[in-house]
């Protein structure tokens, strides 16, 4: 069986073959399943990825074929290479990993083009054209419709953001139409695409995280007190500026309390005319909030972690919020249960399929900030319930995320749809 992936980063068991590439982080639970595939006697494995600083290059790393594009490259240029390669390759299975990306647009066109839409199985994962709607979450006008200097510069403002989201969309839209297969993992995605879609052939697997996530376990008396864990808040959709409100009230209460922050640093003094071009509406708005709150030393931004620090952070925690407006599945949502970390998430999208209330988590209404404050002082108030969330959560992410059952599963798929392939021929 020869499966083609279309990737978005260089896949990690690459990486040393382009040694000019920045290692990204942040999606290596797809990186985790490609390491488990390439040991399957029956698969053999292509991948095509972009890349930023190194020119195309092809090889074969053991029994990985690949074939790397330069990311700026035209849409005719990159459209040209994908024809190319699975003319050369001749994948049974061409497996592409998300729909909102330019790239995964375009190898649907070629495939449509080629004739072998039949072999393109679509994994569904953040889809724009619903991911719009959800924007704005609540953040006021004069925030979310202004201007920074950073902003004029690039004419990129949140309104302006949310309208690309929105014309991304509908181009993300005309592809998933003509999709014959896709795989989700929850309730929302396969909602959100039948309603669009509504003859696709619609495959379940759940994901495997990343692998140091299922060694390793949250211990109360060893996690700092008081302490909130976020793995990031980039961009309005993930709600930071809903915990920031709570945790006024929550300090109220808990003067010691913190928030740990993973990503770009909002507090960071912006010096001169090129600090000032570094600062978005979004990060303004939060800057607000910090101020109004009285919360600048109770918060703390990370930067990039990678993911050993990354673990590191849940580990610490006394509690993980995901606090998104919208979300599939929350992939760091998962990667806090596995290791037991008492978790409070936003009652969105696919997150419903991951949170039991009450039995291995708290869930809340996204907008609700007075639920979310109840919730993080629930957690803080008995550290003992805590414990038992924490040992439920790991329980239900070592079934969810089962990597042997996943694994087993993604390859059912591509026979199955190999299978049916075989059959229409006949």
């Amino acid at each position: 069986m020869r499966v083609l992936w279309l990737y978005y980063h260089v896949p990690e068991y690459i990486l040393s073959e382009f040694p000019e590439e920045d290692w990204i982080t942040g999606t290596g639970w797809v990186d985790s399943l490609l390491n488990r595939l390439i040991k399957e006697d029956c698969l053999k494995c292509g991948i095509i990825f972009p890349v930023i600083k190194s020119e195309r290059r092809e090889g074969i790393k053991e029994n990985v074929n690949y074939f790397s594009y330069k990311k700026k490259e035209s849409n005719e240029q990159r459209g040209i290479y994908f024809e190319n390669v699975i003319k050369r390759y001749m994948p049974d299975i061409i497996h592409v990993w998300g729909s909102e990306a330019e790239a995964s647009k375009q190898m649907i066109q070629i495939c449509n083009k080629l004739k072998v839409n039949n072999k393109l199985v679509l994994n569904l994962q953040g889809m724009c054209f619903i991911c719009y709607i959800h924007f704005k979450a609540n953040i006021p006008n004069r925030f979310f419709y202004g201007f920074t200097l950073r902003d004029l510069v690039k004419w990129d403002n949140l309104y302006l953001q949310q309208k690309k989201f929105y014309k991304r969309g509908k181009e993300e839209l005309q592809a998933i139409r003509s999709v014959q297969n896709v795989i989700g993992r929850t309730d929302w995605d396969q909602a959100c695409i039948k309603k669009v879609n509504p003859y696709v052939r619609y495959y379940f697997c759940n994901e495997i995280l990343r692998e140091s996530f299922y060694e390793g376990k949250w211990d109360l008396s060893k996690c700092k007190k008081y302490s909130i864990f976020m793995s990031q808040g980039s961009y309005s959709i993930k709600g930071l500026h809903y915990v920031l409100e709570a945790l006024r009230y929550v300090k109220s209460k808990y003067p010691g309390v913190t928030l740990r922050v993973a990503g770009l640093d909002y507090m960071k003094p912006q010096i001169g005319i090129m600090g000032r071009l570094k600062v978005s509406g979004y990060a303004k708005y939060i800057q607000y909030l910090i101020k109004k709150n009285d919360l600048s030393d109770s918060v703390s931004f990370l930067g990039v972690l990678n993911e050993e620090q990354m673990k590191k952070e849940y580990l610490r925690a006394n509690v993980f919020i995901s606090a998104s407006t919208v979300e599939n599945e929350s992939n760091s949502l998962s990667e806090a249960k596995m290791l037991g970390v008492p978790v409070i998430a936003s009652f969105v999208g696919g997150v419903t399929n991951r949170i039991v209330h009450n039995e291995d988590g708290y869930a809340y209404q996204h907008d609700s900030v007075y639920m979310l404050e109840y919730y993080i002082c629930k957690v803080f108030d008995d550290p003992q319930k805590s414990i038992q969330l924490g040992k439920t959560a790991r329980e239900n992410a070592l079934k969810i995320n089962n990597i042997a059952t996943n694994i087993s599963q993604v390859k059912k798929i591509y026979m199955d749809i190999i299978a049916k392939n075989k059959e229409e021929l006949n």
